[in-house]
């Protein structure tokens, strides 16, 4: 069984608070290439914001990115795992 780190590796995780614009964490994404951030409540993990989130909830929606907070178009429902944690 392999573990859930051959998956990820050494790269950084980059997290954002909620209360940040889409506009600035599509920007940081951008920037770092990735499709996805955690966001963070204060040390509490409360989501997770993907691409997919700025295209349905965002732009298909209609909502200005620059008055959208992350925290209101996340997606909550998650699913955690461990790095050292195996899957199959």
């Amino acid at each position: 069984m392999k573990s859930i780190k051959t998956i990820i590796g050494d790269r950084e995780t980059v997290t954002v608070e909620r209360s940040i614009s889409v506009r600035d964490a599509a920007r940081l994404m951008a920037e770092r290439k990735i499709g996805a951030l955690p966001v963070l409540d204060g040390e509490h993990l409360a989501g997770i914001f993907t691409e997919r989130d700025v295209l349905t909830r965002v732009v298909a929606a209609g909502c200005d990115p620059d008055a959208t907070r992350v925290g209101d178009v996340m997606s909550s429902e998650l699913v955690v795992a461990h790095p050292a944690e195996g899957y199959e």
